[in-house]
């Protein structure tokens, strides 16, 4: 069989590609196959024939990288929605059910146009990327409880072990690796971060200069290190927010964690625990959040227990940065009907009629 040629001119022989997919289990990684990635790159917007006959490279992983977030949703449905036929039926918080992993995140991905958090996002661009030959390894990381905020005002505390991300690599990347995440909504980076202590990307989105930083412990713990000594430095991602009018310019970390690849049945403990305990951050919003690449908007629908709106539970459905005279933002009525319309208008959501569920 003839080789194809690529979109920067290069040939690769397609007896060499991938042709079978294989989703994650216990005694394997996941890898998706020549027919499902070209799905998959129609999905996040790019032409299968210039695309699936490429080599790896920096440029190609940056163009999957920045493709997936511009075109997947972020969102926690599945934890709060079981059933999406009863349009009166109220959502609470919680109500729904495991978020799913392997070959039934992909078919919740093509088939039902829909997207995920971290566990399943980035699972599935770990697979994408090992058709194209990168090495992947996926990495557990704990979340800043106070993303987004000041640590000198706020100071630094970090929730459990509960977000997966990869770190990238290939034979042709002269040892150089590459930091990527798909799967956390706002404060992520559009570009991979090179894997060294101290590297720094500009995104093309607000307040978007991010820097890796290697420590021996996780920031915020030094006080104590003699109690509960950690033998793998952290590897920490910091985000820095511009000043302006009212607050001065800061950075402030995202996520952190150790350089260790996880198996897939510990990222499904990890995802059950995401999906269904109590404290979990998913059980306690709603949220589906995506960026608009003509724009670099962000459009967002969030709901937590306490917002209401004229009496009702309601959603707050809203776009940033505004356009002048926007209206700012729009209140959904916290049951199946309104939101699932706005799912699937704002955010390309499938609900097939004969089909109920996730």
């Amino acid at each position: 069989m003839a080789g194809k040629s690529s979109q920067n001119g290069t040939r690769v022989d397609s007896t060499t590609a991938h042709e079978t997919t294989t989703y994650a289990s216990e005694f394997q990684t996941g890898r998706f196959g020549r027919d499902d990635v070209a799905k998959y790159l129609e999905r996040i917007g790019l032409d299968p024939d210039q695309y699936l006959d490429r080599k790896p490279s920096y440029e190609l992983l940056s163009e999957l990288q920045a493709a997936h977030l511009y075109s997947i949703p972020f969102e926690s449905t599945v934890v709060h929605v079981k059933d999406w036929t009863d349009d009166d039926a109220e959502i609470r918080l919680g109500g729904g059910e495991t978020a799913p992993l392997g070959q039934a995140a992909f078919e919740r991905l093509i088939r039902l146009q829909r997207g995920g958090f971290c566990f399943f996002l980035n699972s599935l661009f770990a697979s994408l990327l090992r058709y194209f030959d990168f090495r992947v390894s996926e990495v557990a990381a704990r979340v800043n409880y106070q993303v987004g905020r000041d640590p000198e005002v706020v100071g630094l505390r970090f929730k459990p072990t509960a977000h997966e991300c990869c770190v990238v690599d290939w034979d042709a990347s002269g040892g150089e690796r590459y930091f990527c995440d798909v799967g956390f909504g706002n404060s992520q980076s559009l570009v991979p971060i090179p894997f060294h202590d101290g590297a720094t990307v500009q995104s093309p989105t607000p307040n978007g200069t991010f820097k890796l930083v290697e420590t021996p412990y996780l920031p915020g713990t030094e006080s104590f290190q003699h109690l509960t000594p950690d033998l793998s430095s952290r590897w920490t991602v910091w985000n820095k927010v511009e000043a302006t009018a009212s607050t001065k310019e800061y950075w402030t970390p995202t996520y952190s964690f150790a350089l260790a690849t996880v198996g897939f049945t510990d990222l499904e403990v990890l995802n059950y625990y995401s999906s269904n305990h109590a404290e979990a951050t998913f059980v306690n919003f709603f949220v589906c959040t995506k960026l608009h690449r003509e724009t670099g908007r962000r459009t967002t629908l969030y709901f937590r227990e306490g917002m209401e709106y004229q009496g009702s539970r309601c959603a707050r459905l809203h776009t940033k940065p505004k356009n002048e005279g926007d209206p700012d933002g729009r209140w959904i009525d916290m049951r199946v009907g309104p939101i699932k319309q706005i799912l699937r208008h704002e955010f390309g959501f499938k609900f097939p009629e004969a089909y109920s569920g996730n």
